[in-house]
């Protein structure tokens, strides 16, 4: 038993001790183990599912069709496509030269493109495509499935560090796939001719990221996506510097936002200032002032205002859908004073009088509390 004891009491050497110590697993290990669970398997499974989406809405597999009635090109625009040899080897070698010259110009620089000339850009456009090798669309489809989940990467890079909620709620989490995907497909719809409308639905996307999560997240989800329509829709700078000004400008509006119809005025000034934007912008690129783009930027105006009409009236389903409650009672009453306040049903005094003092409805408990709205 002496012996045993004195095992027992015997000290383990710095070496045993050492080795006994479980390290911790690193970075990449832990990483390893978080993609092994069956949750996160199904949120990578419902992102790689999105971008198929996307892909397909988008048409990414053939280069954009850029150009669009009314825009002015600053050089000459020429036929992808060469006229036929067999039309050329007919004539004498000046008609022919003169033949094939008009053949090939298709839009001359500095003059505003028409119907027809959008009409003849796309015939030829088509026909390039038709041609394009299978390896090209291939390697194209590769590269915008990069671009997808690189944006995937980043907005939830940004989503588990700062609003890990979001991730956790399944529900949520494909509530913004879903609406991710809804935009991409209906700006790339609205984007060509006639409707030129693309501003509606990414202004409809940030302004309701921004009130279901947070602006700092809406700008971000917005951000990424207008460089995924960009690259498969083949915007222009300016017109990129147009779209993301706007959804920036509504979404930084959304602060204090006090009563319903604060959403409309939104929509009014992010409108002036979309349409004042996109004067400037094509006056830099184009170095003209005409009626076409006087037309075409108030076209810009009127979608950004009837945007915040729609974020209006979609607002009861917007709360039902994100599980966000609207601070505000449905027959518009203000919270007044300077800071928003929790306006509840309260029991009576003795005197009978309604605790706080402030106007309420006692048969509805309709309240107003503070929120990020």
């Amino acid at each position: 038993m002496s012996r045993s004891m004195s095992n027992g009491g015997r000290k383990r050497s710095r070496n045993s001790r050492v080795v006994s110590i479980e390290l911790p697993p690193s970075p990449l290990g832990r990483a390893w183990l978080q993609l092994r669970r069956g949750d996160v398997l199904l949120r990578l499974a419902l992102c790689a599912f999105a971008a198929i989406l996307m892909w397909g809405v988008t048409q990414a597999w053939a280069p954009p069709f850029v150009y669009r009635t009314g825009d002015v090109p600053p050089t000459d625009i020429v036929a992808i496509e060469p006229a036929p040899e067999m039309a050329l080897g007919s004539m004498d070698e000046e008609t022919a030269a003169e033949f094939a010259r008009h053949r090939l110009l298709l839009a001359k620089a500095s003059e505003p493109l028409q119907t027809e000339t959008v009409a003849a850009l796309r015939l030829d456009q088509l026909q390039m495509a038709s041609r394009l090798p299978a390896s090209r669309k291939v390697v194209r489809s590769l590269v915008v499935f990069g671009v997808i989940f690189g944006m995937f990467g980043l907005c939830g890079w940004y989503i588990y560090h700062r609003d890990r909620r979001l991730l956790r709620d399944l529900r949520r989490f494909g509530t913004l796939l879903v609406l991710v995907v809804v935009t991409a497909a209906t700006a790339s719809w609205f984007w060509a001719d006639p409707w030129r409308a693309e501003i509606i639905p990414i202004l409809f996307f940030g302004m309701t990221c921004g009130i279901a999560y947070s602006r700092e997240l809406a700008l971000l989800l917005s951000a990424t996506l207008l460089i995924f329509l960009g690259l498969t829709s083949g915007y222009s700078l300016g017109h990129f510097v147009v779209l993301f000004s706007s959804v920036v400008t509504a979404i930084l509006l959304l602060d204090q936002i006090r009563s319903r119809s604060k959403l409309i005025k939104v929509g009014f000034f992010t409108g002036l200032e979309v349409f004042l934007l996109t004067v400037g912008v094509d006056i830099l690129e184009s170095h003209t002032l005409d009626r076409s783009l006087l037309a075409i930027a108030a076209w810009n105006g009127v979608w950004a205002f009837l945007a915040g009409f729609l974020v209006t009236g979609m607002l009861p389903f917007i709360e039902s859908i994100f599980g966000h409650v609207q601070p505000l009672d449905q027959r518009g009453l203000d919270c007044r004073g300077g800071r928003r306040k929790h306006w509840r049903q309260t029991a009576a005094s003795p005197r009978g009088r309604l605790l706080p003092r402030h106007r309420q409805d006692a048969q509805t408990g309709l309240f107003c509390r503070e929120s990020r709205f």
